[in-house]
């Protein structure tokens, strides 16, 4: 794969949550509670499991996964661990409620898992500064990680994540349904966009729309901007004479052309979804795309598995979102952003290197998890096990990308609030949204100080 801004060399480093772990009973299959600990029910059952599955003790580490993604995958990934030794058991949960809370929380009373996932490059500075992340430099899991990926999970010297997949951000769209419309050209334009819509607009009283939609997960919303929109946004920075400090201090202007351009996208989104997108949720919204309900879905690659799993024979291909009138910034947006980390407060370091290592090694059975994830990765090997999707020859090939956006963001804020606010407000301009969204920038920042 071909990179813009040495991509594989993204500064994403991922973080780490903190814990301690119990060396009692392991639990199987454990129940998660919305505080994000386990009922004392799951725990019984599970120390009832594991005793019947092995007898002597354990040496018992938690891993928790934050929110559904790559779950099955995952709890997969851990069962095919557990039953290869008797030395370490690995505790799979996952966590779907308010994560980052609970994470806090369980920091707070020294409870939290030894191995987490999904905390965002922006929030490094917090964890790390914290001391709540482990410095992966020494460990053998580390030999597993490309050389070239191995800047986007470090911070200040340190190595604070495993990099399992590269997450490509764009437009998936249906090709059966662009041939019947006669769409024969890719949109790099908005305006080319619009065109699209005009083609797919009489499949409408088949039922077919020309976007999936959802307004319930104001930070899959955000993505539009922060993901698809980062090589524009990127260059409005550079426009505004700023360095990449100076957005996540303050110093960024939102209410600029290249931001307003991208609420005029989705402005021909939500003129142009399926009916009631307020109603529909970021699952919903995948489903009626692989039921070939919509025409186009904004989202990223971490989405096919669920398409294939609905839809296996589902003919897409995947295009850079238009943001602008300028094709030069309809640019596939990538980074890092599923990865592994490690509680900097865990009892059983050496336990959790086992269990990493054995997960990181493509010749261990656990490069199923890739395999059937078929995603890019940053670990070694793993092109050698895996084929990727259909849907990716086109990111994969690109010349160019972008990192996200979202990176370079102050600590702590989220723009998806104000865009699902325009999103919803059938009588707001996009001027009028670009204030809103600088308004709360603008109080994010005072917040901190």
């Amino acid at each position: 794969m071909k990179k813009h801004k040495k991509m594989w060399c993204l500064t994403l480093a991922a973080m780490f949550a903190v814990s301690g772990c119990s060396q009692s009973s392991a639990p199987a299959d454990t129940q998660t509670s919305p505080a994000g600990t386990p009922s004392a029910d799951a725990a019984s059952q599970a120390a009832e499991t594991q005793q019947e599955a092995g007898g002597g003790e354990k040496t018992v580490i938690r891993f928790e996964n934050h929110g559904a993604n790559k779950n099955e995958l995952f709890a997969e990934a851990v069962q095919i661990f557990n039953e290869a030794q008797d030395e370490v058991y690995v505790d799979f949960q996952t966590n779907t409620q308010d994560w980052e809370a609970s994470l806090w929380a369980a920091l707070a009373v020294d409870d939290a898992p030894d191995i987490i996932t999904h905390i965002s490059q922006s929030k490094i500075p917090q964890y790390a500064d914290a001391g709540h992340l482990m410095d992966l430099t020494s460990w053998n899991c580390a030999s597993f990680i490309l050389d070239e990926a191995k800047p986007a999970v470090s911070y200040n010297g340190g190595l604070y994540a495993v990099p399992v997949q590269t997450e490509i951000y764009g437009v998936f769209y249906n090709k059966d349904i662009f041939e019947k419309a006669g769409i024969t050209e890719i949109p790099k334009t908005l305006s080319e966009l619009e065109a699209v819509v005009e083609k797919l607009k009489p499949l409408e009283a088949e039922g077919i729309y020309p976007f999936s939609a959802q307004y319930r997960d104001a930070g899959q919303l955000a993505f539009y901007m922060t993901y698809g929109g980062s090589e524009s946004l990127y260059k409005s920075v550079e426009e505004q004479g700023l360095t990449q400090e100076d957005v996540t201090s303050g110093a960024y202007s939102f209410e600029n052309d290249r931001v307003k351009d991208i609420f005029r996208l989705y402005e021909i989104v939500k003129n142009n979804s399926q009916p009631r997108p307020e109603d529909t949720d970021y699952t919903t919204h995948n489903t009626l795309f692989a039921a070939g309900e919509t025409a186009m879905l904004i989202m990223g690659d971490w989405t096919i598995s669920q398409l294939r799993e609905l839809s296996p024979d589902l003919n897409i291909g995947m295009f850079a979102l238009p943001v602008s009138e300028d094709p030069e910034d309809a640019v596939f947006a990538e980074d890092y952003n599923l990865v592994l980390n490690v509680n900097a407060h865990t009892k059983y370091p050496e336990a959790v290197d086992t269990f990493l290592s054995f997960f990181c090694d493509y010749r261990k059975p656990t490069n199923e998890f890739f395999v059937k994830n078929a995603l890019p990765s940053g670990l070694k090997g793993f092109e050698e096990v895996v084929t990727y999707d259909p849907s990716l020859e086109a990111p994969l090939a690109a010349d160019k990308t972008a990192e996200f956006f979202t990176r370079i963001l102050p600590n702590g804020f989220e723009p998806g609030e104000s865009i699902q606010e325009f999103m919803l407000d059938p009588d707001m301009t996009a001027d009028e949204a670009a204030a809103l969204l600088q308004r709360s920038y603008t109080q994010h920042i005072e917040n901190m100080q």
